[in-house]
């Protein structure tokens, strides 16, 4: 079974860790805006306008980041090819398989983003029509 630190490392560190980051910093503004929107039940528009822009641009910007992790490993690996000449199927499809990881990890990021994003906007929606 493999471990989500596993998944980390097979995906590449050096977009997956940027990616992990994105999570960090949308689960860190993500909490204290719950906290503000349904445990005080109160909205600071322009603050929590911002919040919500900052979610919804790190989870977009975690996906185009994980299509570029893609993207850079398919290269690395066809060149790899080019220079071999002659691979097995079997090889080929885990490579590929391999590539999808950053995509499918900044796909995720921007799912949970979304989400998030647009349930908080509902709230303050709610918070301010109240006024």
């Amino acid at each position: 079974m493999k471990t989500f630190l596993d998944f980390i490392v097979n995906g590449g560190l050096f977009f997956t860790l940027p990616l992990t980051l994105f999570a960090g910093i949308i689960l860190f503004f993500g909490v204290r805006l719950g906290l503000e929107l349904f445990v005080a039940e109160r909205a600071l528009k322009p603050r929590v306008s911002k919040s919500l822009d900052t979610i919804i641009y790190l989870g977009s910007f975690s996906f185009i980041f994980g299509i570029l992790g893609q993207l850079v490993g398919l290269y690395e690996a066809f060149n790899v090819l080019s220079k071999v000449g002659a691979v097995s199927p079997k090889i080929l499809m885990a490579g590929l398989k391999v590539s999808t990881i950053p995509t499918l990890y900044g796909f995720g990021i921007l799912l949970v983003a979304s989400i998030v994003w647009f349930v908080f906007r509902r709230k303050l929606q709610s918070l301010t029509d109240q006024d």
